[in-house]
């Protein structure tokens, strides 16, 4: 696994954890053919990535935004580790991940598909191999804005072609935070 900062500037990579899977973690054989450190357990992806994120923290790296796919923003102590530290972000999930509205947990692609049309917009989530990456998106926020000033939005990212395809985001940082500027951070992953 790797941790990399991405800038206006550029991409650089920051740190790298050995992921081992329960299998492997377990397998003293096989450790010792790979040549695994002893010191190298099992832990899974998002407890890697709140080490990497902590270390870099603490040397002093400050990102806008930290940035995921689902394996890390379906992770909800991932996300509440995030919270705690005070670091903003813009986490991919899966189709069924929930949100609570109200007294009920809905997911987030019913959710979606409830938006009105004039809630889409279209935006580049950057460049592309083949231009620019453009999509309609579409932002909700969900529940109140906490004591630091901090709202949770629902991202969604339609394909211009397909709209079925869709990607799903769970965003949180300074309520006045401007779509574009969320749109921007997913695109940087």
């Amino acid at each position: 696994m790797f941790l990399a900062f991405a800038g206006c500037n550029g991409r650089a990579l920051l740190d790298r954890a050995l992921y081992l899977s329960k299998e492997w973690a377990d397998d003293a054989d096989r450790r010792d053919k790979a040549g695994v450190p002893a010191d190298v357990g099992f832990a899974t992806k998002p407890r890697l990535a709140e080490a990497m994120v902590g270390r870099a923290l603490r040397l002093g790296v400050q990102a806008a935004w930290v940035t995921g796919d689902a394996v890390y923003g379906n992770d909800g102590a991932f996300r509440r580790y995030l919270e705690r530290i005070g670091q903003p972000y813009v986490l991919a999930v899966q189709a069924g991940r929930r949100l609570w509205v109200g007294f009920e947990q809905r997911r987030v692609d019913a959710l979606a598909a409830e938006f009105a049309p004039g809630a889409w917009h279209r935006a580049s989530a950057g460049g592309g191999s083949n231009g620019p990456r453009v999509y309609d998106w579409a932002v909700a926020s969900h529940g109140p804005v906490d004591d630091r000033g901090w709202q949770l939005w629902l991202l969604v990212r339609r394909h211009r072609e397909r709209p079925a395809e869709r990607a799903y985001y769970l965003c949180r940082g300074p309520a006045d935070t401007r779509w574009a500027e969320l749109v921007r951070a997913a695109g940087a992953r």
